[in-house]
């Protein structure tokens, strides 16, 4: 779960700073926000696209094994509790939800027609670095799990002292 959460934490820090940033004052539809933020603002679309892909479980990213390591301990487990089955049958129908609707965000950023030209959206180098970090979180977790895993089991530990 803590592995789960930490991954949580960079998608998210990622998701809301693109949204805080590319706002339409006015007007707050998903289109007018997302759409044509790419050619707006490249590293915020690429920013908030990673961070629905990882949001939906999908590899290399911390979502995929965040996901995954909740999944296997609740196979685990489901011998012991009968009710864990459907606990998992729920978990798999809401990873299948959300491939919809996140990857329907990443569609939007890329592909759907922008309402009207839009000023390009300037970063600042102190959200540069908030977005380097989610990023940075978000494949660091994905690619080498076994860090942080390590990093749960020693507070685990720690508390069941």
């Amino acid at each position: 779960m803590l592995f789960y959460l930490s991954g949580y934490l960079f998608a998210v820090l990622a998701a809301f700073t693109v949204l805080c940033l590319a706002r339409c004052p006015g007007q707050e539809d998903e289109t007018c926000i997302l759409a044509g933020l790419h050619r707006r603002a490249p590293l915020l679309a690429f920013t908030l696209a990673l961070a629905m892909i990882s949001l939906t479980g999908l590899p290399p990213l911390a979502g995929f094994f965040g996901k995954f390591f909740v999944f296997t301990a609740v196979l685990e487990r489901g011998a012991e509790y009968p009710f864990l089955p459907w606990a998992l049958g729920v978990g798999v129908f809401g990873v299948v939800v959300s491939l919809y609707f996140y990857l329907n965000v990443v569609r939007t950023l890329y592909w759907a027609p922008a309402p009207e030209a839009r000023d390009p959206i300037a970063v600042s180098g102190p959200t540069r670095a908030i977005i380097g970090l989610a990023i940075f979180g978000l494949l660091w977790l994905g690619l080498f799990p076994g860090n942080i895993i390590n990093l749960a089991d020693l507070a685990v530990g720690t508390l069941a002292r």
